[in-house]
């Protein structure tokens, strides 16, 4: 009874996370027609082939978030707080969490990274607005939609492991691969919540930055 409940709460965490996904990429209807005359003048593969990239440092910055800070809270939280490390803290061995942080912070960057540019999040208008009106809230909801693309690239790259690992299964099929699947899904909703957390905050953070910029500067001489 247990197993059953827990596939089922699998099976809807994972609806959930694939509507979500088009919920936020997906363009709402109203604005349907221009998208498209958008996508056929630019082509939406050149935000991938072409980037326009205003600042090479955010890169830079948004792959140590996404990549090391995010993956090194999630695996110093569970050693800290005692919870079971996620599966990808033992490819090494126990005790071991440098290399397998770096290596699956990678694989966590290069997914947001898909979702930064889906979104334009390099474009000098996404991260830098002093005077703009509801400038956080458009961080929060552009950060999300990045977020969403790159929720959907982690699926897709962990039901490739799974079909490379074990080829087609599903939850019933024998034990082994029931517990290989949970583990697996373990891994990706601990992986999006710390990604989350870390991406949105520093997201956040660099637009406060922006709102500084937006205030006078003293003047000299003033006391």
């Amino acid at each position: 009874v247990k197993f059953e409940k827990m596939k089922r709460w699998i099976s809807l965490i994972f609806v959930f996370l694939v509507n979500t996904t088009v919920a936020f990429v997906q363009p709402p209807r109203s604005t349907v027609s221009i998208c498209v005359k958008a996508e056929k003048e630019e082509g939406i593969f050149k935000r991938f082939t072409d980037p326009k990239i205003d600042d090479e440092g955010l890169v830079i910055a948004d792959y140590l978030m996404a990549g090391i800070v995010a993956p090194g809270l999630e695996a110093g939280l569970s050693v800290l707080l005692g919870l079971p490390p996620p599966s990808w803290t033992l490819a090494f061995g126990r005790g071991k969490l440098v290399a397998p942080t770096l290596f699956r912070g990678f694989n966590l960057a290069a997914a947001w990274l898909g979702g930064a540019l889906a979104a334009r999040l390099y474009e000098r208008q996404a991260y830098d607005f002093p005077g703009t009106p509801k400038r956080f809230q458009t961080t929060f909801l552009s950060t999300l939609k990045a977020g969403s693309f790159a929720t959907a690239l982690l699926i897709l790259s962990t039901q490739a492991a799974i079909f490379s690992q074990f080829g087609f299964v599903s939850f019933g099929d024998n034990p082994d691969t029931d517990f290989a699947l949970i583990k697996l899904s373990d891994d990706l909703l601990r992986d999006i919540s710390t990604e989350a957390l870390v991406l949105i905050s520093w997201r956040l953070f660099r637009t406060s930055l922006s709102y500084m910029d937006d205030q006078d500067p003293p003047m000299s001489g003033r006391r």
